[in-house]
């Protein structure tokens, strides 16, 4: 091994050990080689043998971590020609990593290893969802969600916590959602990311590693590694995206909101894609939208509109005064507001599926049974997620006819494709 490569070599695995991974700048390597400042055929050379890899600022933004696999050779002998010294950073190859690096190295630390073994800190590992269940049970650990991406670390209060182990004081700063050839959700996580995590839970994390083809989820691919603006069409986005488009109409009709509260970015894991296909979480997913749809439908918009109770007469004969509930209220208001052709259809096809969500939310409230796993339940909800948005849909579609809400248009993309995951 020559004066260069060795140095390329010791560098990288010193920078290994202490967790950073790191090349080091071609513009050392004349000194490092014993060539002169702007000598660069020991470089050009040692890449054409298959012992360095260059990564360049101009492909990968910091070359001084490998982010992405190399390119070509052919092209890095190319680039390494031509582009500036400072610009470009030099690490061992895979191979040579391979047999300089021994079995005891990150033993314990399969990401960390990897790593070490020249694996790009931007390519992934896909997961079975089930690897969240430890730290979605232990109140210890934050985990927050969005619609392709989530976050997952120790409370403030437990990392400070001297009687938690050091162990368990670990985060993953972030990981997204992927789908296997079957449309199943999977998640998938940087090993730069999981190389920050300890020993034992970085074994955790191997334990659950999907052993088959995964693919990372577009806007999360987007965001994460191209570092591109992108726009969320997921199907809960855009269903959030309908209840404050039927609101702005509800407020010109009445004065009024028709949903008391809208979703956030941050969502509950009940609302997420993030979840094992078992028949409690699909329980615990259709109770959280019935929450935020009939329960969310604020009774003060019906004031004025239609009477907000209804006479029973009891068994006596005598008349009580029930309130009526928000489905009914909605459905009643509809049929005295809609005046368009087929507005009994309309209003079936709007209500059907809110009474549906709310029918199979009771369904639990009244049985015991036991936790079922299936991936039909992936499948449900999807169906779910689906039927609620044409729902809502058709409801915004059906208030704009209404007078007052003239000039309040939806965005072009909820007509468009939409990621239902």
């Amino acid at each position: 091994m020559g004066k260069l490569d060795a140095a390329v070599l010791a560098a990288f695995i010193d920078s290994g050990m202490r967790g950073s991974f790191n090349g080091i700048r071609a513009d050392q390597a004349p000194a490092l080689s014993g060539h002169g400042p702007e000598d660069r055929d020991p470089i050009l050379e040692l890449t054409a043998a298959g012992r360095i890899d260059c990564i360049f600022e101009r492909s990968q933004g910091n070359p001084h971590i490998r982010r992405l696999p190399p390119l070509e050779v052919a092209r890095q002998i190319e680039l390494a020609a031509s582009e500036p010294l400072a610009t470009f950073c030099l690490y061992p190859t895979a191979d040579v990593l391979r047999e300089n690096v021994g079995p005891e190295v990150y033993r314990d630390e399969p990401f960390s290893r990897a790593l070490m073994l020249g694996e790009a800190q931007l390519r992934y590992v896909a997961f079975d969802l089930a690897v969240l269940g430890r730290y979605r049970a232990d109140p210890r650990y934050r985990l927050t969600f969005e619609d392709y991406v989530g976050q997952m670390s120790i409370s403030n209060d437990a990392y400070e916590d001297v009687s938690v182990l050091e162990r368990d004081k670990i985060s993953v700063q972030s990981f997204g959602l992927g789908l296997d050839e079957e449309a199943t959700p999977c998640i998938v996580a940087f090993y730069r990311y999981l190389a920050n995590l300890t020993p034992e839970h970085q074994q955790y994390w191997n334990s659950f590693a999907a052993a088959r083809p995964v693919q990372m989820c577009d806007p999360y691919y987007r965001s994460a590694i191209v570092g591109e603006f992108w726009s969320n069409r997921s199907v809960r986005n855009a269903i959030s995206v309908e209840m404050g488009l039927i609101n702005e109409m509800a407020g010109r009709i009445a004065g009024r909101p028709l949903f008391r509260q809208l979703l956030t970015k941050d969502l509950p894991f009940d609302l997420t894609a993030f979840q094992l296909p078992s028949s409690e979480n699909y329980d615990n997913c259709v109770h959280a939208w019935d929450k935020l749809l009939s329960d969310n439908l604020s009774k003060g918009f019906f004031t004025g509109l239609v009477p907000l109770d209804r006479e029973e007469e009891r068994a006596d004969g005598r008349l009580k005064v029930m309130p009526k509930g928000t489905l009914a209220l909605l459905r009643e208001w509809l049929g005295a507001s809609l005046a368009v052709p087929g507005a009994g259809e309309i209003i079936d096809r709007i209500m059907g599926p809110l009474e549906k969500v709310r029918k199979e939310r009771q369904g639990p409230a009244h049985r015991f049974a036991a936790n079922r796993f299936s991936k039909e339940f992936h499948e449900q909800r999807r169906a779910t997620l689906w039927s609620i948005f044409e729902s809502l849909t058709t409801l915004r579609d059906a208030m704009s006819t209404m007078p007052g809400t003239e000039g309040i248009v939806a965005p072009d993309w909820l007509d468009g494709d939409i990621d239902v995951i």
